[in-house]
């Protein structure tokens, strides 16, 4: 479980579950909070002088939900407390605990309890000798052990090994009936470069008369300046690493399996150094933004499997990633290298991952540049039908439009399945059209001549109005003129 948490100093930050982090806006007239780029009224955040006894400290900031649902945090941004809207509360106690950033020891505050709405009572305690965490209620208990990155790394420095002493990853985890999960992971080094674009060889590529990129054999940029050129691709970074899971071990020996790709492939020129190697190489590696100014690896799964504790496996699944290609350039999910942010990515971008299960049926997902899934095509190897799924969103990210289109790929013909929803600004379903509605895809039997606007409902005589609670958003009833029931 995720608990919340709100960043202070000189600028605030509200970490907050499924709802994203959020850099809070602070208005110079009113002095109001606000979550910055947020456009909807279903969370707001104030700053409030209360005195609760029941707390550990008196909250000075407070998110207050749709439903009433208050969380509480104190002036140096610990939380306190999650209540509803009846004033059932669960509370949260703290100690402080020394711990290392980087080359400085820091006091921060940690959970210590947890009080639920019955007065009962949760404990956590934190081991730094044995790096365990244990959690417990009564006369149960569950504990977390960590494990230093460094001996799984192996750095050969040792500043390397200093810093990634203070570096843990989750080993295993018993429960209160003694059995095991276990994690193993694979280290893997990144290049971080918090200033140049270029740290993937991206910058600076060779460009034709017209400005597109000069492609090799493998449709990569070519790359031919020399360092102490103007816009030399030569890197500058500084050493990170990622902890990529590699297997989980269950109690009953049964695992699952992950394994990562190595990225694009780049060339590298005689006089780069990479991995500590000089000389013509291939160096494989993802690269995308790190800010807007900066670039750095990163690594994706290409393959998931389960074992059973025979060694059987089931549940394959292989992963493929295809880059958008922008501008005669290949484009990262987030971009890179053309664009420095979200909001330079033009509306048509998309990104794509092809998925392959054991049985060599392959589905293709396609997103948009917020990452939201706007397509999904399902191709069976059995020839029967294919499927497609559309979907597409509002401003707020909401679902507007759900498609299920399965084709008979030996007629020719389709079936479609359409739903059209409309939420408010408190991301409330307040209108919702089945497949009953009629739409001007209906008299179109070609599906290469369906567009996206055929999909939109005609009118309102098959729309579902839901009506809500003006306080607390509770659905309150529903209103609907026809509705077509498939049995």
């Amino acid at each position: 479980m995720t608990f919340p948490l709100l960043k202070t100093g000189e600028h605030l930050y509200l970490h907050y579950g499924s709802t994203g982090t959020w850099y809070l806006k602070i208005d110079e007239v009113t002095g109001e909070l606000s979550l910055d780029g947020y456009e909807l009224e279903d969370i707001s955040i104030k700053r409030e002088n209360i005195t609760r006894s029941d707390f550990a400290r008196n909250p000075a900031y407070v998110v207050t939900e749709k439903n009433g649902k208050k969380t509480y945090f104190a002036d140096d941004g610990r939380l306190l407390a999650i209540e509803d809207r009846f004033g059932n509360n669960i509370r949260f106690f703290h100690r402080n605990r020394t711990i290392r950033d980087n080359d400085n020891m820091i006091t921060t505050p940690v959970i210590s309890r947890i009080v639920d709405s019955v007065g009962r009572n949760i404990f956590i305690n934190y081991n730094d000798v044995n790096h365990t965490v244990s959690v417990t209620w009564g006369s149960n208990e569950v504990v977390y052990h960590k494990r230093p990155v460094v001996d799984i790394a192996n750095p050969s420095t040792s500043k390397e090994r200093a810093r990634l002493n203070n570096e843990f990853v989750l080993e295993k985890v018993v429960d209160e009936m003694g059995r095991e999960t276990r994690y193993d992971y694979d280290i893997k080094y990144a290049m971080d470069n918090y200033f140049m674009r270029n740290t993937a060889h991206y910058n600076s590529f060779d460009k034709d008369s017209s400005g597109n990129a000069i492609l090799d054999t493998n449709g990569n940029p070519i790359y031919s300046k020399a360092d102490n050129e103007e816009g030399s691709h030569k890197f500058i970074g500084v050493y990170n690493y990622y902890a990529c899971l590699e297997k989980i071990t269950y109690p009953t020996m049964a695992q699952t399996h992950y394994e990562y790709n190595k990225g694009v492939r780049y060339v590298v020129r005689d006089n780069d150094k990479w991995d500590d190697d000089v000389g013509t190489k291939i160096a494989d590696r993802n690269i995308k933004s790190l800010g807007p100014d900066g670039s750095t690896y990163f690594y994706r799964v290409e393959k998931r499997y389960e074992k059973d504790k025979n060694g059987k496996i089931y549940n394959e699944k292989t992963y493929s990633y295809k880059r958008t290609k922008d501008n005669n350039v290949f484009c990262q999910y987030d971009g890179y290298p053309l664009y420095k942010a979200k909001d330079d990515i033009p509306n048509s971008f998309n990104v794509k991952t092809v998925v392959e299960d054991m049985n060599g049926n392959n589905f293709t997902y396609t997103y948009n540049k917020d990452l939201l899934c706007i397509n999904i095509l399902s191709n069976y190897v059995d020839g029967n039908y294919n499927e497609e799924r559309l979907y597409r969103y509002d401003n707020n990210k909401q679902l507007m439009l759900s498609v299920k289109n399965v084709f008979n790929p030996s007629t020719g013909r389709f079936i479609s399945y359409v739903e059209n929803f409309m939420f408010d600004e408190y991301r409330n379903l307040k209108g919702y059209w089945g497949n009953g509605a009629k739409r001007g895809a209906d008299s179109k039997t070609n599906y290469s001549q369906v567009t996206i606007g055929d999909y939109d409902p005609l009118d309102s005589e098959h729309k579902i109005t839901y009506v809500y609670n003006p306080v607390y958003h509770y659905m309150t009833g529903m209103e609907y003129k026809k509705i077509i029931v498939h049995l």
